[in-house]
């Protein structure tokens, strides 16, 4: 995972590459990874961080981040079910973050709200 003695470009480097290997075994810890690097303070990485958790929630609702095998999580079971849950998950977790950022950092907000903005709209044309 992502040290905090790494160079900002291998940080941002190794953030791409835990959401292009996220798949449903391994959803879970990843988001719970990214989690932690919200709280950095490097507010260039936390906003990359941001966008990390939108991508992964994304793969998951486009179906890339989901594998054949029945290995059980406990976001859900069935693929909707699934989908729904890790997007569920990363915007209550973004909220969560918007709420302690805000007075903090403009940048933070801005980019949660963002991220939130692109999920609604994806969940909502989901559900059509």
């Amino acid at each position: 995972f992502v040290k905090s003695t790494d160079p900002t470009f291998n940080r941002l480097l190794k953030l791409e590459i835990l959401t292009s290997i996220c798949c449903k075994e391994n959803i879970e810890i990843i988001l719970k990874e990214l989690q932690t690097y919200v709280k950095d303070k490097n507010c260039k990485f936390v906003c990359t961080a941001i966008r990390a958790i939108g991508r992964v929630a994304d793969a998951a609702v486009d179906g890339s981040a989901q594998s054949d095998s029945h290995t059980s999580t406990t976001l859900a079971l069935d693929s909707s079910d699934y989908s729904t849950a890790v997007a569920n998950t990363c915007m209550e977790g973004l909220m969560h973050l918007l709420i302690c950022s805000r007075g903090k950092s403009d940048t933070i907000v801005a980019e949660c709200v963002v991220v939130l903005r692109q999920l609604l709209q994806q969940n909502a044309n989901n559900s059509n």
